[in-house]
Order: C-alpha cells, then structure tokens, then sequence
C-alpha cells in the first residue's frame, strides 16, 4: 500500500481531512497550560536513522518512535520500518504518519478540509463522511513541557541519541514543537558523558477532561 494510501486511512480513520501535509505547521500560539482550540493535522515523515556503535531491532525502533511522537502529543502513529521485526541493525528508514494537534487556526482548518479527488473516493468507498470547516472536530489542546529522556516508558538511554538527534533535525521542525534544551553529542566512548541524551521540548498536546 502506498504512504499516499496508508495516510490517506490514517486521517479518515480518526475522524480528520484533508490530504497529509509535509509542510511545517504554525507557530505557538498561547502560553503554557493556557487551553485553545485544537483540530488534529495528518502528517507524513521519512527518518532516517544511523547509530556508531549501537545496533537496535528494527521492533524496537518502531516502538521508540511511536512512543516518542504520542509523548509529544500524537494521537494516532503508524510506523512502517525499512527492516523486518527482529532484524539488529545499526542503520534503517522509517516512513511515519501521524495524527498530531494543531491551533485551530482558519489557515489550519482550510488546508485541513481541502480534499482531493483520490481522497473523496477512498471517503465514499468506506462509506464515511469528510468534514467541512464548519463541522471538523475542535478538541482543547495546551502547551507542555515534555523531558523525554524521562519519560519511563520509554526507556531511553545512550544508545538512543542517534534516534532522538534524528526525530529532533528530521521530525520535530515540523510539527507544533519547540525545544527548550537538549544535549545530543552522541559521545559514546568509555567514560565520557556525552553520551547521556537530554532532549527537553515544549509540544501541544490534548487537554484531558
């Protein structure tokens, strides 16, 4: 199935519109903890990773990525490795979409129920009904800030500084993600300390009830 196909399920599939975007999404708009209008935005990404001394399954790559886009606020991710499940690899792409807050912007909302011809036919063959700018989900949305090298689910450790240097150059620019700090040197060798990542970012994510 093509990414175009597979995207195209995604935004349907979570209630959204719109043909998946590869642009970078609008700047921060409110203050942290400060509730505003958000509408979820399908994006597609290609990553690619590299690792110097460290080799990872492909599953675990494909969790960690997964896991680190629903820490900064995701709502829906698919990941689809260019590596088989158990393969150890130092070295591997990824294509990614995902379903990710936005402010709901005019802009966001026009671009967000602009539809194309393959798209109004995948909607009317699932039998399902593409939103208008009038009726397309609104859902409270606030910034926060998110360690995610602290984030205990993930477990992530020196051997995933390659992985977070890569989401954060290839993936994080463009989406609503603003780094607060990080140290992503990579240094691996025995006894430095450059090999602890920290990557501290501000992202929008979905205002519990």
């Amino acid at each position: 199935m093509s990414s175009y196909r597979w995207a195209s399920i995604l935004a349907i599939a979570v209630g959204l519109s719109g043909p998946a975007s590869s642009g970078a999404t609008a700047g921060q708009v409110g203050g942290a903890g400060i509730p505003l209008d958000a509408i979820w935005q399908v994006q597609e990404f290609d990553l690619h990773i590299r690792t110097q001394q460290f080799y990872h399954s492909c599953s675990s790559l494909h969790q960690k990525i997964s896991g680190i886009l629903e820490a900064v606020g995701a709502g829906t991710v698919i990941v689809t490795m260019s590596c088989n499940k158990d393969q150890l690899t130092n070295e591997a792409f990824a294509r990614v979409a995902t379903a990710a807050p936005v402010h709901a912007s005019q802009e966001n909302i026009e671009a967000a129920t602009t539809y194309d011809s393959r798209q109004e036919l995948l909607a009317r063959l699932r039998e399902v009904q593409l939103p208008s700018a009038q009726d397309i989900a609104r859902f409270p949305a606030e910034w926060r800030t998110v360690s995610l090298t602290r984030v205990p689910t993930l477990h992530l450790g020196p051997a995933d500084c390659e992985l977070l240097r890569g989401m954060n150059e290839q993936i994080f620019p463009r989406l609503s993600i603003r780094v607060v700090r990080q140290r992503l040197r990579c240094n691996t060798l025995p006894g430095s300390t450059g090999g602890h990542p920290l990557l501290v970012v501000e992202a929008l994510v979905r205002r519990e009830a």
